[in-house]
């Protein structure tokens, strides 16, 4: 592993493998690079095909700088990291893939720099997770992380998001902090991506809703549905054949 460090002091770890057209990965809330690429083998499978990867730890997650402070989880500030790693590793732009939070990151990047992205591929989002924030909830979810009788958490989402924080042995503080930073995070517009994007969901994704709408939205968009849910979409093996079928297109336009 790597690290560089943003603009704020912030340190990020990334990981550099393999060699051809470059692709960037972004992880999942509560997650980390292993977590959501690595262990489903998702990133070899993609290296096979003749492409380099590059897949971050994002910050307040892995091995990159925790935090308690909500201000430090700001899109802008979120999102810039993922610019200086393209800036880090000396790439004018690469193909962008995220999956939940990383492709909200993913989303906004390529609205504000649409320069640096050669395509998106969206994944485990959809028409619920991009709409307007206030129905996320992300208060409910941050006590929720942070309270020490989590058999008096009632909703079914926030229980879903302590359970997988505790199962990847994340700093839930940090997490909460970072769920709270999400109220201000500005609406997602998919209307802006000006570049081929893929939205891919679990077809039994209720957090998520319909990559179809989703994708409806975006201009140069299409969506594909697999297996699974939103926890575990990430382990049907389709996943990185559609990436790479995505990817390949692009590049061959």
């Amino acid at each position: 592993m790597a690290h560089f460090e943003s603009h704020d002091g912030t340190v990020s770890y990334y990981e550099d493998q393999g060699q051809g057209p470059p692709v960037v990965f972004v992880h999942g809330f509560a997650a980390d690079t292993d977590i959501t690429w690595g262990r489903p083998g998702i990133l070899d499978a993609v290296a096979d095909k003749g492409y380099r990867i590059l897949s971050m730890d994002l910050r307040g997650h892995g091995r990159s700088s925790p935090g308690r402070n909500p201000a430090m989880y700001t899109m802008e500030r979120v999102v810039g990291d993922l610019v200086v790693l393209l800036d880090q590793v000396g790439l004018r732009q690469a193909h962008l893939v995220g999956y939940s939070l990383g492709s909200r990151v993913v989303m906004e990047l390529s609205c504000r720099r649409p320069s640096r992205a050669t395509s998106v591929t969206l994944a485990g989002i959809g028409a619920k997770s991009a709409a307007p924030k206030r129905i996320w909830g992300s208060e409910e979810i941050a006590t929720a992380l942070e309270t020490d009788k989590p058999t008096e958490v009632h909703s079914p989402r926030a229980r879903a998001f302590r359970a997988f924080a505790e199962s990847t042995g994340a700093d839930r503080s940090t997490l909460a902090a970072m769920q709270r930073a999400l109220i201000d995070w500005p609406r997602p517009r998919p209307e802006e991506i000006a570049v081929p994007a893929l939205v891919i969901a679990g077809v039994k994704d209720d957090l998520a809703g319909s990559p179809f709408e989703l994708a409806e939205r975006i201009p140069a968009g299409k969506a594909v549905e697999i297996r699974g849910n939103h926890m575990n979409a990430v382990l049907d093996p389709e996943l990185p054949s559609h990436i790479c079928q995505h990817v390949e297109a692009v590049e061959n336009l």
